[in-house]
């Protein structure tokens, strides 16, 4: 069995009120996951060890 049909079992025996709850936290990550996508924000990640410091310092002017 697959990850992905465990999970789905386990999806099958919960009430409708704790899969609302699932779906909302699963929104997010799948948000998540195209900002990580993203080629800009890709770029952003490969700057980050060299300007660290000037990103934080502009973040909290």
């Amino acid at each position: 069995m697959t990850l992905k049909e465990q999970i789905i079992k386990e999806l099958d025996s919960l009430p409708e009120s704790t899969l609302e709850v699932i779906l909302e936290n699963i929104r997010p990550i799948k948000s998540q996951e195209k900002v990580e996508e993203d080629p800009f924000f890709q770029a952003y990640l490969d700057t980050l060890p060299q300007w660290e410091e000037v990103y934080r310092r502009l973040a909290d002017a």
